[in-house]
């Protein structure tokens, strides 16, 4: 029993660790703002993303905010739809699971760029909206990283 406390010791010293090198107080991190460049592919039904840091400094965003290799974003719901004519479209609700410490963070140093695709699924369009113009909503804010 002994030993096994040890190591739950262990785990939470290093589990701190790692935490305090990634995590500052919101009021001391520099927020920037990210300009996320979208493209409508009719031809393969997705939405295209695109940024480009075009900072001198490296920028990070967290990555439940970008979209996973499916498409999918971790409950953006109430931040991130599509506009078709006069009508809302959110992306649909999902859960991608919580990430902790620094591998979970998008770090893009200057010139760097990350690209993702959302499919027209994701929205839930009719597909009789294919075809529509749209318009994404896709806010992101990243903030200067320092390590």
């Amino acid at each position: 029993m002994r030993q096994f406390n040890s190591w739950i010791a262990v785990f939470l010293f290093s589990a701190c660790g790692v935490l305090n090198k990634t995590s500052k107080s919101p009021s001391s991190l520099e927020y920037v703002s990210v300009k996320v460049v979208s493209q409508d592919d009719q031809s393969a039904d997705v939405l295209t993303l695109r940024y480009v840091n075009n900072d001198h400094r490296t920028i990070c965003f967290s990555n439940d905010t970008w979209p996973t290799p499916t498409g999918t974003m971790h409950y953006a719901q109430d931040s991130v739809w599509l506009t078709i004519f006069d009508d809302r479209y959110p992306i649909r609700k999902f859960n991608v699971g919580k990430c902790l410490g620094e591998t979970c963070l998008i770090k893009l140093a200057p010139g760097d760029e990350i690209t993702a695709t959302i499919p027209y699924t994701e929205f839930e369009l009719e597909p009789g909206l294919y075809d529509s113009p749209k318009q994404l909503t896709f806010p992101l804010t990243g903030w200067i990283c320092d390590f």
